[in-house]
């Protein structure tokens, strides 16, 4: 046995294991041509030979119209193709450039004249982009639009051109909501391969992890998914192949400080902004001098994206002055009488929260300032620069222009083979990375504001199979694996800092509880605080998956059914700054926040006890069945019936938890309570394990496995052709 019918061997034998077994859903990219053959009367046009040629490949495939001079070929990948019909008696009719778009049904309708064989009616240029035999909505958009639309400033990603697709809304940074349906009902795909984020159900952070430059056409479905489909809307992109001519691509795109314009609120440019996008593509026949040709059978397509953004961004904010560094808040009234009390309407005075005396002058005695106060303002805090606004001129006295800078890669490689005109296989590797400095802090060292490093890795892995049983059967497999990483941590990571704060001691060898506690300030007059991001988090998200779709078209039906067993993974560390500490202040005790920060009394006081990792685990897997069954020449039927199930998370070491209001318990997972509590909630809390509860002992929650989904659809064709469709729905359900 060969390698690649070992390979074929398990695609197909763990399919029909699957199908016998399992419970999943499948999606396919792949999409079909159909028509009806009649002669110049209109009668139907029986055993007419029909090849759909793909332009670029010269990849062919050919079968005979039925009895009803219908055809249908499926199991087509989206590009460019020529339908040629022959039949005894006739003209040969051939029609040329035929754009077949992603997981499309297109029809190609065919008036054969009386004539030889030998004489051809050459028709240039495909039929309407119209779907006429599915009520599904959707929205294609091509290459050309990914390639020649402006930049944004973060470069041509895969969101950034489908923004103009119509229903389609991106929020905040990886969310989709599409024709007013949730935020996270939708699923993007990649080759077929899910790249959703398990944790939000958004868009990963490096989406398809290829470059625009590679993308053959993206697909956003906003309406009326047939069962093959999971979710509300889906998004599926597919990526470019290589042909029999070889050709590739360079792109430079570049904007800075000089042609930037900045944004309607902005009074003034950044100190400097270096945008600089670049792609780089080929792709042909693979060809090896005196070994092997590909030509008409193997070809590959390689990508590479980058992106090198530089910025500045001014940022204003509050620090307190060296009066009020040094406790003298003498400033927050305007007049005092002999005794040294204010005597201002409008002005604060502050009270010693342990005598509830009032401070003369608003000035706290040196030896009452906290060391820990001291130490922290005199490492974060730089002088004012600038006069401030408000009362005093206390808020924005201080600006930075910081600097800030990303970095992106994104490489991909596609392999297609073609075993013979009835088996086809690719397969892709795509890996991006993504390394982040957010604006630093504008305070010392970098405190304070949004101030991290990131870095986003990701690969996405895609082995793809189809075979042609028969004229009329079609079995499409995909093994995919997807891992989207996330790795951020802010500027206290590693650092050693010890303010002096009783119980909280220098990190040791744990980096990612280094630096500096939690202080936020609060109040009329407040200051810039730090710590408002957890100093660490790593995060690790991989997603195994199994698809197989079967397609069949026997008389009036166009039959389709399929799998999907996806296997999720999430690895998690989290570390939140309340780990060092975290403290707020505001104006009560004293009068002022910063005055009850100096003196030591916070208003409130945490520290969290780190977590140990997570390692959470899923199955998602689901099964589906449709039809497309034709009326007759205007009109056709979509029905169909789909039903998924997502196990409960669980944890790999049985570390969850949960409340149970009915005992007041705590519950956790497995068979026994944990050995490795925390004293302090071990002792104080009721804890008793799962299977004491009567709960599942592993996931904790009670499923409900009735997800069964229906779907109704019906396309009508008024006019007979297919230039006029009128699409109506029945009801479908969100599991």
């Amino acid at each position: 046995m060969t390698s690649y019918s070992r390979v074929r061997g398990f695609l197909v034998m763990g399919s029909l294991f699957l199908w016998l077994g399992i419970q999943a859903y499948g999606q396919g990219t792949q999409s079909t041509v159909l028509g009806s053959v009649t002669d110049s009367s209109g009668g139907a046009v029986p055993e007419a030979t029909v090849t759909v040629k793909n332009q670029g490949t010269s990849i062919e495939r050919s079968l005979a119209t039925n009895e009803s001079g219908d055809y249908r070929i499926a199991g087509l990948e989206a590009g460019v193709y020529q339908v040629s019909i022959t039949a005894q008696g006739f003209k040969s009719y051939v029609r040329t450039d035929i754009d077949l778009n992603v997981s499309q049904i297109k029809r190609v309708d065919a008036a054969l004249e009386v004539g030889a064989v030998t004489s051809a009616i050459t028709v240039r240029g495909g039929p309407g982009q119209v779907e006429t035999e599915t009520a599904t909505l959707s929205n294609v958009k091509p290459a050309r639009d990914f390639i020649e639309l402006p930049l944004s400033v973060f470069g041509r990603g895969d969101t950034n051109i489908l923004v103009v697709a119509a229903g389609y809304n991106s929020v905040g940074c990886c969310d989709v909501v599409i024709n007013g349906s949730r935020g996270g009902a939708f699923n993007l795909t990649a080759d077929g391969a899910a790249v959703n984020n398990q944790a939000y159900s958004g868009r990963s952070a490096n989406g398809v992890s290829a470059s625009v430059e590679a993308f053959k056409e993206a697909k956003v479905i906003t309406a009326n998914a047939p069962a093959e489909y999971g979710q509300v809307s889906q998004i599926e992109v597919v990526t470019k192949s290589g042909e029999n001519i070889l050709h590739g691509s360079l792109f430079w795109g570049n904007f800075d400080t000089v042609t930037a314009t900045r944004s309607f609120f902005d009074t003034s440019k950044p100190s400097f902004l270096s945008n600089n996008t670049f792609d780089i593509t080929s792709g042909g026949p693979v060809y090896v001098p005196h070994l092997y040709d590909g030509r008409n059978k193997t070809f590959y397509f390689f990508s590479y994206s980058g992106l090198r953004f530089r910025s500045g961004n001014r940022i204003y904010t509050s620090v307190p002055t060296d009066a009020f560094r040094r406790g003298d808040f003498s400033a927050i009234c305007s007049t005092y009488d002999a005794s040294g009390r204010c005597t201002d309407p409008a002005g604060t005075q502050l009270v010693d929260p342990t005598t509830g005396q009032p401070f003369s002058g608003n000035i706290i005695p040196d030896d009452r300032i906290s060391s820990v106060a001291k130490a922290f303002q005199d490492l974060v805090y730089p002088e004012p620069n600038r006069q401030g606004n408000g009362t005093f001129g206390l808020t924005q006295n201080y600006t930075k222009d910081p600097g800030s800078h990303t970095n992106i890669d994104v490489y991909s490689v596609r392999v297609d083979h073609n075993f013979s005109n009835r088996n086809a296989l690719f397969v892709r590797v795509g890996f991006a990375k993504s390394n982040d400095d957010f604006i630093p802090g504008a305070l010392n060292q970098g405190y304070g504001g949004f101030s991290f490093h990131g870095h986003h890795p990701s690969r996405n892995v895609v082995l793809s199979d189809t075979y042609n049983l028969s004229p009329n059967m079609v079995n499409e497999a995909k093994l995919t694996f997807t891992r989207d990483s996330t790795n951020l941590h802010d500027f206290n990571f590693g650092k050693q800092v010890n303010l002096g704060i009783q119980g909280i001691d220098n990190p040791g060898n744990d980096p990612a509880i280094g630096g500096l506690p939690d202080f936020s300030f609060g109040g009329i007059r407040p200051f810039e605080g730090v710590g408002s991001w957890p100093n660490s988090i790593r995060d690790a998200q991989n997603t195994y998956e199994l698809i197989d779709n079967l397609s069949r078209y026997t008389g009036r039906h166009a039959f389709k059914m399929g799998i999907d067993v996806r296997r999720y993974q999430d690895n998690n560390e989290n570390k939140p700054p309340e780990l060092r500490g975290s403290y707020s202040f505001d104006d009560q005790l004293s009068g002022l926040a910063y005055a009850n920060f100096l003196l030591g009394f916070p208003t409130t006081a945490k520290r969290t006890t780190p977590r140990p990792n997570a390692y959470v685990r899923s199955w998602h897997s689901a099964l589906y069945f449709q039809d497309d069954l034709k009326i007759n020449q205007r009109v056709t039927f979509n029905y169909g019936l789909r039903y998924e199930y997502q196990t409960p998370w669980v944890e790999r070491f049985n570390r969850l938890f949960g409340f149970d209001p009915t005992t007041g318990n705590v519950v956790t997972a497995g068979t026994s309570i944990p050995t490795d509590l925390v004293p302090a909630v071990a002792s104080t809390l009721p804890i008793v394990p799962a299977s004491q509860a009567r709960y599942p002992t592993r996931s904790l929650l009670k499923t409900d496995g009735n997800n069964w989904d229906p779907r109704l659809g019906l396309a009508i064709r008024p006019l007979g052709d297919a230039t006029t469709v009128v699409r109506m729905y029945g009801p479908a359900t969100w599991p």
